[in-house]
């Protein structure tokens, strides 16, 4: 038995740009901005991988960190709604999600 959970039969999720995600039981998940937690980092490993020559062990090591960098951008990317929707407040039993056709693609 979990205290403090309180478990929903259904809820409604509105996806969208500014915020991930509006429940509709009002509670608001914000974005995570996953780009910006590594931007600064990103911006020096990228200049110190243009300065290096090419061929280098160096260039080929701090490649390596560019990558390692992008591809925790991506993890955290995937990973953010699978752990949205574990360790949400409320527990929901059935999910409804809402597409919007804007006519762009």
């Amino acid at each position: 038995m979990e205290f403090g959970v309180v478990f929903s039969k259904a809820v409604g999720i509105d996806l969208g740009l500014k915020h991930f995600a509006i429940l509709s039981t009002g509670e608001v998940i914000p974005n995570p901005k996953h780009h910006r937690k590594y931007e600064k980092q990103l911006i020096r490993w990228q200049r110190i991988l243009s300065r290096r020559r090419k061929g280098s062990q160096n260039r080929n090591k701090a490649r390596l960190k560019v990558a390692r960098l992008y591809e925790k951008i991506r993890n955290g990317r995937q990973d953010f709604p699978h752990s949205f929707r574990l360790g949400s407040s409320v527990k929901i039993k059935r999910y409804a999600w809402k597409t919007c056709k804007c006519g762009i693609w």
